[in-house]
């Protein structure tokens, strides 16, 4: 079961074609920029479920995950549905219950944003987007087993054009 909470804060630069700049203008009676810089950031709630396998020989430790999480973006209420397959190697401190990890996520989600940006005009511009998303990111981490059925976790995910930073708190029996 995957379940948390998210926030996301980006900078947008929106250019707009003649074509669209000459109908919000036809349409509305006001002018627009031709470009605009905004400020954008959500929170969003995910439920989802996965499963994740993996194997030791000696100290050397190998995971898989899959999982599926459907997230719900508040300001917007937009819906993303995402794949992860997380695939990891690493070294096993043995009765210090540490591994040291290295691997690459894989994430593909399908999505529809909907929402309104708020140009400085009359009326905010309402948008709807069905974009598609691909991207690998290649993995470094640490986890920590507390006891028997508890374990912690920390990675850093790095690519071209995104970063990651996961910490995770989890169950297992």
């Amino acid at each position: 079961m995957i379940s948390g909470n998210l926030k996301t804060n980006s900078d947008v630069t929106l250019n707009f074609t003649p074509l669209f700049l000459e109908l919000y203008e036809t349409k509305t009676g006001n002018e627009l920029p031709a470009q605009i810089n905004a400020p954008a950031g959500t929170t969003a709630q995910t439920l989802g479920f996965g499963l994740t396998t993996g194997l030791k020989y000696d100290n050397i430790v190998v995971s898989a995950s899959l999982n599926y999480a459907r997230t719900v973006a508040n300001e917007t209420n937009s819906t993303i549905n995402a794949w992860v397959f997380v695939g990891m190697a690493g070294y096993d401190f043995g009765d210090v219950g540490m591994q040291i990890l290295t691997g690459v996520q894989y994430l593909s989600t399908d999505n529809t944003l909907v929402g309104q940006l708020d140009l400085g005009r009359d009326k905010p511009l309402e948008f709807s987007l069905d974009p598609k998303y691909e991207q690998t990111l290649f993995m470094i981490g640490v986890n920590k087993d507390i006891g028997r059925n508890w374990t912690a976790s920390a990675f850093l995910g790095l690519n071209g054009t995104r970063s990651q930073v996961s910490a995770i708190f989890g169950y297992r029996w």
